[in-house]
């Protein structure tokens, strides 16, 4: 197999990556903006601001990855209770970064909610796609189209 071949994506696999960006930077959006209330107009210690509001984002993410981004129809508890173990990870991770950034590193938190926003996306995307919503059906079958020699993508 070529390198190209490796790494070229099928139209259906560009546009769940896209819909998973669009939900990620709303849902990364909810973060950021929960983490410096919660640190400058509450004042509550980064580390567990990120906690916090990384809990508040999950509900967001949770509604837009499964109906927006990979369209499931699967049964809801199963992904659920898989998407919370990819996030309980996650918001143990965010954790880390705000430990090492700020408390070790001695940074600004802003620099901790922008790795938090640079890590995260990434492990969960792998994660959503090929563990969490491995059932889904709509996600792939609505965005096939025909290629130019009249085959459906896959």
């Amino acid at each position: 197999m070529s390198a190209e071949g490796l790494f070229s994506l099928s139209r259906a696999s560009l546009l769940r990556l896209l819909r998973f960006g669009l939900v990620a930077a709303v849902s990364g959006s909810v973060y950021a903006l929960a983490c410096a209330g919660l640190i400058l107009q509450a004042g509550v210690e980064p580390k567990l601001a990120s906690v916090y509001a990384y809990v508040v984002s999950i509900f967001v993410n949770f509604a837009g990855q499964r109906r927006f981004t990979f369209r499931s129809d699967a049964s809801l508890l199963p992904e659920a209770l898989r998407f919370c173990v990819v996030h309980g990870v996650n918001i143990g991770v965010s954790w880390l970064i705000a430990l090492v950034v700020v408390q070790w590193l001695g940074l600004h938190f802003v620099f901790g909610i922008l790795a938090t926003l640079l890590v995260i996306p990434l492990s969960t995307y792998v994660l959503l796609n090929l563990w969490v919503f491995q059932n889904a059906t709509k996600g792939v079958k609505a965005d096939a189209s025909p290629d130019s020699h009249g085959a459906t993508p896959k």
